[in-house]
C-alpha cells in the first residue's frame, strides 16, 4: 500500500531531555558499574517490551517512533544515528510504522502493535561502534526475517552519568519489506515463532555476541 506524509518530518531533540519513554518504565537502571562475572566476561543490559491494541491509542507506533528519533544522538556531520529497513527517510520510516499499526490493529483486540527494545551499549566505545552494535543485531534478529526495524542511538541525558548510552529499537513480528516509495508488502502472518520467551533469550545471546565481537574490534578484547 502506498501512503504519503503529512508533512516534513525534521529531527527537533527536547529542550529537557526526558529518562522516560511513552507509556512505560525508566530509560536505563542506575550505572553503578558493568557487572562482570568469574571469567571476566560483561554482562548486557536489553529490556524489551510492547505497545499492545488493549493498553495503546491509535497512532503509538508514529509517536514512539518520533520519540526516539528526535533523542537519536547527533554524528559529527550534524546527522541524527537512526538506522531502518522501513524506508529511506524518517518520514518514510513513520508512514511506515504507521501503516502496519493499522494492519496490527485489525488483527485482533489484544494486538501487539509494536515492539521497543532498550540495549545498553559500551561507553568506551565510539558513538560510531555503538550504533553499529545496534545495526548488527538488528539485522540478525530482524532483517534476515524480513522483520521492520528502526535503530536509534541515544546519549546519556546533560543530568545523567555520561557512561549511560543506549539504543532503542522498534520493531514488529510482522512481515514487512520496503518495495518503493512509500510502498510496502506486509505480510498475512505473524512471526510467533520469534516471539516467546526461548526466541527473547536468543535475542539477548546474540546481542551478547554482538557487543563480544565489536568490542574485539575496538581492541577492547572482552567477551
Amino acid at each position: 500500500k502506498k501512503v504519503r506524509p503529512e508533512k516534513k518530518v525534521r529531527h527537533t531533540p527536547p529542550s529537557e531531555r526526558k529518562r522516560h519513554w511513552p507509556s512505560a518504565g525508566v530509560v536505563l537502571p542506575k550505572y553503578d558499574g558493568p557487572v562482570i562475572d568469574r571469567q571476566g566476561q560483561r554482562g548486557v543490559f536489553l529490556r524489551m517490551r510492547y505497545y499492545s491494541r488493549r493498553t495503546a491509542e491509535a497512532g503509538v507506533s508514529q509517536r514512539v517512533a518520533l520519540y526516539c528519533y528526535n533523542g537519536a544522538a547527533l554524528d559529527p556531520d550534524g546527522n541524527p544515528y537512526v538506522a531502518t529497513n522501513v524506508g529511506g527517510t524518517i518520514d518514510e520510516a513513520l508512514c511506515g510504522f504507521d501503516h502496519l499499526e493499522q494492519v496490527n490493529w485489525s488483527a485482533a483486540k489484544n494486538a501487539k502493535l509494536l515492539m521497543h527494545g532498550i540495549l545498553a551499549v559500551d561507553h568506551r566505545q565510539s558513538p560510531d561502534e555503538m550504533m553499529t552494535c545496534g545495526v548488527r543485531w538488528a539485522e540478525e534478529t530482524l532483517g534476515r526475517f524480513d522483520l521492520p526495524y528502526l535503530v536509534t542511538l541515544h546519549a546519556p541525558p546533560p543530568d545523567g552519568d555520561r557512561r549511560n548510552w543506549h539504543l532503542h529499537i522498534l520493531w514488529s513480528f510482522r512481515p514487512m519489506v520496503h518495495t518503493g516509495d512509500h510502498e510496502w508488502q506486509v505480510g498475512e502472518m505473524l512471526r510467533t515463532d520469534l516471539d516467546n520467551p526461548a526466541a527473547m533469550k536468543a535475542f539477548r545471546e546474540m546481542f551478547a555476541s554482538v557487543m563480544t565481537e565489536m568490542s574485539f574490534e575496538a581492541g577492547q578484547k572482552q567477551g
